[in-house]
């Protein structure tokens, strides 16, 4: 039986609160899987996708352990895998594996194979009364067999009309006909695996010793005659017979031993280039699936292969082959990346002081450090007290502006780390309270009808380190920015959970934040690596901005409904055009 060349493209739909999936491959076992439940478990947001992948680790585990595979073995171990799945968790499977010219088809719950050879389809809705029995069937594949796994929610979309239209596409040519249908579902447990079957003739390793051999018998031979004086001794012919009898034992003897060792050098070099290649291959393939679907989940995928890929790329160095696979998918991991990170390098052109009055302020003020504004005025603090400047009496040709004492600093705060504004209170975050300690607070003060009453915004038993905190913005939740680069949240006065992911490298030296409550993400200075960049408000990457003014620039005012970013760099004001 030739070797089977098997092609395949994933398709994952992106993970809901009620819902995920996702679609598994390793070797020559493939499988889809989806999870669902009734109620969202909010103290752990995160439950199906750390069961999900939970579960694919278990069956990765069952599976490769066994030392024979059959059709009842696999059946076993999927068996295992599932034992144990909680009370109130539905969930859809279908899996295949590939032993030489045989298929083995595992389903449980609604799981769906499709399989199509010539022109006639196959649909094996494998269901019984038992929704979480497992149903399994076996054949003989062959040549330009198309086999799609479905979860249970996908049969709808594909039907037999559908899947007669697809004709001879390849896997990834179905997968673009079928993602856009997927995207328009609101549920988050769809997945599939395309397969394309497609016979190969390998090279065959007896004919690489066969066309070895000549060349290594001329060689050993050679070696021989320098070490055994043939021409000088009398030989009759049963001494000929013996002689050439030994010299054919030890050149066996001799070639035995050298592919022995090559082969050994042979398959340790193949069985670490297995590991990391199909780990780092699976990776990316799980990023390309999801990267029409989710942006940040893909990246995370082909971060991973990519670290994966260049732990290894130097150890194949002599190994062409391998180092030629590896390096191609490499370069398709590293394109990838691009894809999914929307890098935007941008050209930044100097404004008019006019476009911003807010970064003209503090061009003027340049020894203050901490700026807030809201509709009507641009606030700033020091260690003195926090002023306010109306915007409407800010006239871009005087050199100094009316400037208003709102709040005095009497023994209030030590160091200020942070000024905001929201709803008409003033927010200062005091990095240092005290001498003795490392513990922060910020400090609310409430417009009253005779000026600002001081209270603590921050819940009593909260004792945060705000030493490293550079700036603060608030939506009705503040958020911290720290120098290390951390973030952090709090809303009602308590700290809320809230992780950075997705991101391509971390910040370095980030100064300033910003978001409003009319404002979509947040926007983080990241003067260390010279760029903007562009977070959800639960902390997904979504984008960024590159331009060399960012390396020194000061602050920055984010207009999103004019697509537009106003910077404050080395005392002048350049525009940026976002997306």
């Amino acid at each position: 039986m030739p070797d089977a060349n098997i092609a395949f493209a994933k398709i994952v739909s992106g993970p809901k609160s009620f819902s995920w999936s996702q679609a598994y491959n390793a070797g020559k076992l493939f499988a889809v899987l989806s999870l669902e439940k009734d109620i969202v478990n909010i103290e752990y947001p995160d439950f199906l996708n750390i069961l999900g992948k939970d579960t694919l680790g278990k069956l990765e585990e069952e599976f490769f352990t066994l030392d024979f595979k059959d059709l009842e073995s696999i059946k076993h171990a999927i068996s295992k895998t599932f034992e144990n799945i909680q009370k109130g968790i539905n969930y859809s499977f279908a899996a295949s594996f590939f032993v030489n010219n045989t298929l083995y088809l595992f389903t449980i719950n609604k799981g769906t194979v499709f399989i199509r050879r010539g022109s006639k389809i196959a649909k094996s809705f494998l269901q019984n009364e038992n929704p979480k029995s497992i149903i399994s069937s076996s054949g003989f594949i062959e040549n330009n067999d198309l086999i799609i796994l479905t979860t249970n929610s996908l049969p709808d979309i594909i039907t037999n009309e559908a899947f007669s239209a697809l004709g001879n596409l390849t896997p990834n040519e179905i997968k673009e006909a079928l993602v856009p249908k997927i995207q328009e579902r609101e549920d988050g447990k769809t997945a599939a695996i395309i397969i394309k079957y497609t016979e190969s003739k390998a090279k065959d390793e007896l004919k690489k010793i066969q066309e070895e051999t000549p060349r290594l018998r001329k060689n050993y031979i050679s070696l021989l005659k320098n070490y055994l004086p043939i021409k000088n001794i009398e030989l009759n012919h049963a001494n000929k017979v013996t002689l050439t009898l030994t010299l054919i034992i030890l050149i066996i003897f001799i070639l035995s031993v050298h592919f022995s060792i090559r082969k050994q050098e042979s398959s340790k070099t193949y069985a670490l280039f297995n590991k990391n290649y199909l780990e780092a291959q699976k990776k990316y393939n799980e990023g390309d699936s999801l990267l029409g679907l989710n942006k940040n989940l893909a990246k995370s995928y082909f971060l991973e292969s990519q670290k994966i890929l260049e732990s290894v790329k130097d150890k194949f160095a002599k190994n062409p082959k391998e180092e030629k696979q590896i390096l191609a998918l490499l370069k398709r991991v590293n394109d990838a990346l691009i894809v999914s990170s929307s890098v935007n390098l941008l050209k930044a052109k100097s404004v008019d002081s006019k476009f911003s009055n807010f970064l003209l302020l503090q061009i003027r003020n340049a020894s203050t450090n901490q700026f807030a504004q809201d509709d009507k005025n641009i606030y700033f603090a020091d260690g003195q007290g926090v002023y306010s400047v109306a915007k409407a009496t800010l006239d871009v040709e005087k050199a100094k502006e009316k400037i208003n004492t709102i709040i005095k600093n009497v023994d209030l705060w030590k160091t200020p780390g942070g000024l905001g504004v929201y709803l008409g209170n003033i927010y200062v975050l005091d990095k240092n309270p005290s001498r003795n300690s490392r513990h922060g607070q910020i400090l609310k003060f409430v417009a009253t009808a005779n000026g600002y009453s001081k209270t603590n915004y921050l819940s009593q038993d909260l004792a945060p380190d705000f030493s490293q905190a550079t700036s603060i913005a608030i939506d009705g939740s503040i958020y911290v920015l720290l120098s290390n680069g951390a973030i952090e949240k709090f809303t009602r006065g308590k700290e809320e959970h809230f992780i950075v992911s997705s991101l391509d490298k971390p910040f370095s030296s980030p100064s300033r934040i910003f978001t409003n409550i009319d404002t979509k993400n947040l926007y983080i200075l990241d003067n260390g690596n010279s760029r903007i960049v562009v977070l959800s408000k639960d902390g997904a990457y979504q984008t960024q901005y590159q331009s060399d003014i960012f390396k020194n620039a000061k602050d920055f005012e984010v207009k999103e409904t004019d697509k537009k970013v106003y910077v404050l760099s080395q005392n002048k004001i350049y525009e940026i055009a976002t997306k």
